[in-house]
């Protein structure tokens, strides 16, 4: 049949679009200062030069009154036109070939030996007639520069340029001379790339599983980098294709790699900064802004209430902000090799009472526990179980949004149990989005501006460093985290409800934006999606199955098991580094032991744990 096709035929194959291996700013020639410059030149527009000097726009001239009567031939709208259609060429090669066009060459009438040229060049203009024909007008030279806003030399050049045989002006060359002794060739990018991988990547709170961007550790910068390039490459006796400027080695990177430093910064709004920079915002686009300010404001109002509050009545209220600080790598210290090795990860879990301007922070390396929302629960309930035996009654919690630690039903349901175990009430709510600065992040700067020019070399040093951070009582209080603290809360989600509200509406746990537990009602969570609405909506946790006879099943106890029994391994490879830097003495031998006990293991360990 001829309408017919084969499977193969029929097979369509997939493409495959290669994405770009870096996210990070390459070099636009476009936003440089001399393309800008040259683009207004070539168009004829104001501009300041490289001196300083402002330069007036290109304006057209007035017309000769000449014997060959030129400013009859064309009036001002005619001339404009013409004016307008050469500078909107915006080329100079173009500019050229247009005026090389309306010239002509011919051979001088009179010629004696005396003479010093054969030729002579006439000039005209383009002058449309009204039926839509255009034809060429000669005009004198006068008429012809004034209209074009030229001088003879252009006028020469564009002469010079024209090939008499093709018809076409050569291509403008200024700046494209070959005299560029500064080339970034293949072995140059090949040894940059070299030595930016023999840097340790580090972990980020902000890195994502799909991510391909690495992050380099936050006290490196392009300088320093570049200052460490030129030593490694006399240590590898690299004599040529050397990057021979900053701006080389950082063009290399970011043309070829995704790498970015990890500078522990609270994210920038979004949506402030897509409407800072939108130039013609919608109604739509205003309106959602308003809210996302209003929100911002209401919770802040909302958060000042409640540390006043608390500030009033510590015995019976405690207002308290929590947040992870950004990764502490051990060793720790201005030392090169560093950069060039992985690192143990120590984690600090600050949870700062507004009311007592107390700072507990839990503490811990990788080999202890992860940083997943099992730990954030347990640190919580340890705070919370200290400061029930103080007689606290009313907790009340603010936060960043991040739902793999903070806003999730495991840390929701720690806050049922403790309701049901303590008698005691939880609010948590949730700062807006972009604008979750609170006073924990203080505690985070006092400990980095601490530990800047310190050397640290084991997880303990670290923890003596926070509790001597802080100059003026109260100091910070660490807890050391072991793995029996860390609780199992996420093992109990299954025996609770968390589908349907009291209104049967399916919950949507990432638009939460605060939650309540009381104690004399633990079973049930009140929650709001927005600040701003009147009343709580409603969620029935309990999961009582009901029997014959209208009799319900007797939940089942909680009892709260361990989350781990034994050390977290860590990467064969990042092991293999710290036993080097113990083998090189970067690490002193009394931490030795410390390190060669550490379990490994040739398996990649995740270090969050979502819901």
């Amino acid at each position: 049949m001829s309408g017919s096709s084969t499977p193969h035929q029929r097979k369509k194959k997939r493409q495959f679009v290669k994405k770009a291996i870096t996210k990070n700013r390459i070099t636009n020639k476009l936003n440089w200062l001399d393309e800008k410059r040259k683009v207004l030149v070539n168009s004829g527009k104001a501009h300041t030069s490289r001196s300083g000097k402002h330069q007036m726009a290109k304006q057209i001239k007035g017309p000769a009154y000449c014997r060959l009567k030129c400013f009859e031939k064309f009036d001002m709208v005619a001339r404009q036109n013409i004016f307008k259609t050469f500078w909107n060429l915006g080329d100079h090669s173009q500019q050229w070939s247009f005026i090389a066009s309306h010239v002509k060459e011919i051979r001088k009438k009179q010629w004696t030996q005396d003479s010093k040229r054969l030729n002579v060049y006439k000039l005209f203009l383009p002058l449309s007639s009204d039926v839509g024909h255009k034809q060429k007008i000669m005009v004198c030279k006068t008429m012809f520069k004034n209209t074009f806003s030229i001088s003879n030399t252009f006028i020469q050049s564009a002469i010079d340029k024209h090939d008499k045989n093709t018809g076409i002006c050569t291509k403008d060359m200024r700046g494209f001379h070959s005299n560029h002794p500064i080339i970034l060739n293949t072995a140059m990018k090949e040894n940059v790339i070299k030595h930016v991988q023999s840097f340790a990547p580090i972990e980020s709170h902000y890195t994502r599983k799909d991510s391909n961007k690495q992050y380099l550790d936050s006290e490196l910068t392009f300088k320093k980098m570049y200052k460490l390039y030129t030593e490694w490459c006399k240590e590898q006796n690299i004599t040529e294709n050397i990057a021979s400027s900053v701006r080389q080695y950082k063009d290399i990177i970011n043309k070829e790699l995704n790498i970015a430093f990890h500078v522990p910064k609270k994210d920038q709004c979004d949506l402030c900064h897509a409407m800072k920079n939108s130039t013609s915002p919608t109604n739509d686009d205003k309106l959602k802004h308003k809210s996302h300010l209003d929100n911002k404001k209401l919770a802040r109002e909302l958060k000042n209430i409640d540390k006043i509050e608390a500030q009033s009545n510590t015995s019976d209220i405690c207002t308290a902000m929590f947040d992870f600080q950004k990764i502490n790598n051990t060793p720790h210290g201005e030392i090169s090799v560093l950069y060039y090795k992985r690192k143990l990860s120590v984690y600090n879990f600050t949870v700062f009472d507004a009311g007592l301007k107390e700072a507990t922070c839990y503490m811990w390396d990788e080999t202890v526990a992860k940083r997943g929302a099992n730990e954030v629960a347990s640190c919580l309930f340890s705070f919370i179980n200290n400061k029930v035996n103080a007689g606290v009654k009313d907790f009340r919690f603010w936060s960043d949004n991040c739902a793999g630690q903070n806003r999730n039903r495991i840390v929701f349901f720690m806050y049922l149990y403790v309701s049901n175990k303590f008698k005691v009430d939880v609010c948590h709510r949730f700062l807006e989005k972009g604008h979750t600065q609170n006073e924990a992040d203080s505690v985070h700067a006092l400990i980095e501006r601490t530990s800047k020019n310190k050397l640290i070399y084991i997880p303990d040093e670290w923890y003596t460093l926070v509790r001597w951070a802080k100059q003026n009582s109260p100091s910070y209080t660490v807890v050391e985290v072991n793995q029996d603290l860390v609780l199992d809360f996420k093992a109990w989600l299954h025996t609770k409800n968390w589908i349907k509200d009291t209104n049967t509406e399916k919950i949507s746990w990432n638009k939460i934006r605060e939650v309540k537990v009381l104690g004399d009602n633990p079973d049930i969570i009140e929650f709001k999606y927005d600040f701003f609405e009147d009343n709580y909506r409603k969620l029935n946790c309990s999961n009582n199955l009901k029997l014959t006879r209208g009799r319900k099943k007797k939940e089942q106890e909680v009892i709260l098991e361990k989350v781990y029994n034994n050390p977290i391994p860590i990467p064969e490879l990042k092991y293999k580094d710290l036993i080097s830097l113990c083998d090189t003495m970067i690490i002193p031998k009394k931490y030795h032991d410390f390190y060669e006990k550490i379990k490994h293991s040739k398996d990649e360990q995740g270090n969050d744990e979502e819901d």
